[in-house]
C-alpha cells in the first residue's frame, strides 16, 4: 500500500537510511486507515503520549 505514493517505509525513514520517525510512521497509518491526513501535531502527541506509557512501564 502507499500513501502519496510512498510506501510506509519510505515515507517515514529519516535522512540516515536506517532508523523511522514515529510521527510519520504515525500519520502514514492514520491516513492508510481512515483515508484522512493527521496533522504532525496530532502525531507528535501520539508519539509523546506512548514515550510517557514506556517510560512509566520501565519505573521499578
Amino acid at each position: 500500500m502507499s500513501i502519496g505514493g510512498k510506501t510506509l517505509g519510505e515515507f517515514a525513514q529519516n535522512p540516515d537510511g536506517k532508523t523511522y520517525d514515529g510521527r510519520k510512521v504515525a500519520q502514514w497509518l492514520f491516513e492508510a486507515v481512515t483515508g484522512k491526513p493527521m496533522s504532525d501535531e496530532e502525531a507528535q502527541r501520539l508519539v509523546d503520549e506512548a514515550q510517557a506509557r514506556a517510560k512509566a512501564r520501565r519505573k521499578p
